[in-house]
């Protein structure tokens, strides 16, 4: 396969990505990547993969996911936590919503704050409208919280996904009293406005 007709290929396959996240053409674009020996980008679509279905199976279920990701790293070299956070701003920033992800997983993969990890996992989840996957991200954030002001941050949000108004409120404030961080002010911030919609209704 020639080289100019697989870059054709993938600024078509880029274009539907831009409107719609198929699975099939992130698949695709995968294969292509491998083709141009781009191990960066084929690692952050199968990245990508993991985090939205964590036993995703490849090539019409023949071949595990996890098993790709690993075969594709050994040809990629390893970030620094430094280098890590600085994609992970710059992709957010960019509303890159397949490189985040793909970051965001290979910072889990080492012994970064897991809990704030996942909190933000599961904030990209919900902006690609992965309900379920947003919900397993926040009950692995609350799991792995590092403080009792981070632990009633992501029950908050678990409670602000599930309807529960009253909770996720005082759930932010009693997180806010312990300290006064981002996520609490984020949550706090929702259900505030959420409140005055439901009074306007």
């Amino acid at each position: 396969m020639r080289k100019q007709s697989v870059e054709a290929a993938l600024a078509e396959i880029n274009h539907v990505l831009r409107f719609k996240l198929a699975l099939e053409c992130l698949e695709l674009r995968f294969c292509f990547y491998l083709a141009l020996e781009d191990y960066r980008a084929a690692l952050c679509d199968v990245q990508a993969f993991l985090t939205w279905y964590p036993e995703y199976r490849m090539f019409e279920g023949w071949v595990a996911a996890t098993q790709l990701c690993t075969l594709v790293s050994e040809h990629v070299d390893n970030w620094t936590t430094a280098d890590c956070w600085f994609q992970l701003y710059d992709r957010w920033s960019s509303v890159d919503d397949i490189g985040s992800p793909s970051v965001i997983y290979q910072m889990l993969e080492s012994d970064a704050a897991k809990g704030v990890l996942y909190f933000r996992q599961s904030l990209l989840l919900l902006r690609l409208n992965c309900p379920k996957a947003a919900m397993r991200s926040l009950q692995l954030a609350h799991h792995n919280a590092a403080s009792e002001h981070e632990h009633l941050v992501y029950e908050g949000w678990i409670l602000y996904n599930t309807g529960h108004c009253e909770k996720r409120l005082q759930k932010a404030e009693e997180s806010i009293n312990l300290k006064r961080s981002f996520e609490a002010f984020f949550l706090k911030a929702y259900a505030l406005a959420d409140s005055r919609q439901s009074t306007f209704l």
